[in-house]
């Protein structure tokens, strides 16, 4: 298996700092197989997998100038949401408000990459920072009081890179970036 990478916007340290003390006030630790180290999280903009490494590089090289007119912006965080069973989600996240330069962002990087000839992707993009992941205990279900999604004091973060990331498993952190891509200001 060749090494995967993925198209990510790292989290700034506030960001970080607040999906730590959400992972302790949740005890997601107690649920979760998976717990995403704080110098890991990041919002995913298109996963790579083990896609052709020189394709990769070309996809790379097209978007560093295509994004060089893409301006910074800013995205706010006010809910925790899931993805599978609401009684065992399978991945627990904190989700950002709708925001159309996110989504024009990452249709940019999804249509370069097919150009290049990668698989199209069949779902809808669910922008998402994942706190925790793998359900532990099929025997146990989630608390009451988790009833998703779930509100959390507004957090905002503003957009200035891109990053493409290599995935190193069973390193901590697991994820590292390879290359940035700056947005105009």
């Amino acid at each position: 298996m060749g090494n995967h990478s993925f198209i990510g916007i790292p989290m700034s340290q506030n960001i970080k700092n607040s999906s730590e003390s959400i992972q302790k006030t949740y005890l997601l630790s107690k649920y979760y197989k998976n717990i995403v180290h704080i110098e890991d999280f990041h919002m995913t903009l298109l996963f790579l997998g083990s896609w052709d490494p020189e394709k990769r590089v070309k996809l790379w090289k097209t978007l560093e100038t295509k994004l060089s007119l893409f301006h910074s912006f800013s995205m706010t965080f006010s809910a925790i949401h899931y993805f599978g069973s609401s009684l065992k989600p399978r991945v627990f996240y904190l989700e950002p408000q709708k925001n159309d330069q996110l989504v024009t962002l990452q249709s940019i990087i999804q249509h370069e990459a097919e150009e290049q000839g990668f698989p199209v992707e069949n779902r809808p993009y669910r922008p998402h920072v994942t706190l925790a992941k793998k359900w532990k205990d099929s025997q146990v279900n989630i608390e009451n009081k988790w009833s998703f999604p779930m509100k959390i004091e507004e957090t905002e973060q503003i957009v200035e890179q891109i990053c493409l990331y290599n995935v190193r498993p069973n390193q901590k952190p697991m994820y590292e970036k390879i290359s940035t891509i700056q947005l105009a200001k």
